[in-house]
């Protein structure tokens, strides 16, 4: 005799792509689904994507800077190394620019032979840690004869970098305070941040101490000297206070920054000589 077919308790519900389950469809034929809005983006998977920035660059005469840059250029870096390099301002020459934050921290030395050999330094937050992990941070007395220290203080500054007039770059679409801006991470350590720092924190406390450092805008300018110790050559950024920004302006840039995330990781990047 022959067996009776079972007939199956599951419930097949039918989709509007042949073959699919319901999680199976097109977001795009759900009764939920809203498209993004023309020139826009849509959708919770886009809030999880730091936007990454172009990065300031100051050309060292070494490294691969060197091959299309003076010593002393200021350059934004679009892609990391394999991606695109735009003269900013050449040495001696000054480049505007509306600090928007400061990320200090600190930063192993490392010699370059390691770096070569693909070690990184490490990072931290706090003296402590630093000294946890067997590291020094303090300099010494001058013509104490004790060994310079292992870490330094470095930074990640965010910043707006005002359009210089002779460059073409289709990267400065912002538009604040009279000026189209490129946002932008500059990254310094070493005699970088030694140079700058100094200027911010004295700023912060007097200049700019109302509005913060959204409160102004200041000029990068690169300058080269030769250390008589090593008989080397450095190349150095100085900043100053040029421009000063009304409570209106401040709050049209706060405005524009609100919410953003900025990535600042940085794999491409190559040892400061200095």
């Amino acid at each position: 005799m022959a067996e009776k077919p079972i007939e199956s308790t599951v419930e097949t519900v039918e989709s509007d792509i042949t073959g699919a389950t319901p999680d199976q469809q097109s977001i795009m034929q759900r009764p939920d689904y809203t498209p993004a809005p023309l020139g826009g983006m849509s959708g919770s998977a886009v809030d999880q994507v730091n936007y990454r920035l172009p990065r300031l660059k100051i050309a060292y005469g070494v490294g691969g800077l060197a091959v299309n840059f003076n010593q002393g250029d200021l350059v934004l870096n679009v892609g990391g190394k394999n991606g695109d390099f735009h003269l900013l301002a050449p040495k001696g020459q000054a480049l505007n620019v509306i600090f928007l934050s400061v990320d200090s921290y600190w930063k192993q030395f490392l010699p370059k032979e390691a770096w070569d050999a693909g070690e990184r330094p490490k990072e931290f937050l706090t003296t402590a840690e630093v000294e946890a992990a067997g590291g020094t941070w303090e300099m010494p007395p001058y013509g104490s004869g004790r060994p310079l220290p292992s870490y330094g203080g470095a930074a990640h500054i965010k910043l707006f970098i005002e359009k210089p007039k002779e460059t073409v770059c289709g990267l400065f679409g912002v538009e604040a305070a009279g000026n189209l801006y490129a946002p932008a991470i500059w990254s310094i350590d070493k005699g970088g941040y030694r140079s700058v720092m100094p200027v911010l924190k004295n700023d912060l406390g007097f200049a700019l101490s109302k509005r913060g450092l959204l409160g102004g805008t200041y000029s990068i300018v690169t300058s080269v000297m030769v250390d008589t110790k090593s008989n080397r050559t450095k190349v150095l950024p100085n900043i100053k206070l040029v421009r000063h920004y009304s409570d209106e302006v401040v709050a049209e840039l706060k405005k524009l920054l609100r919410d953003i995330s900025f990535d600042v990781a940085d794999e491409d990047s190559e040892p400061v000589p200095f």
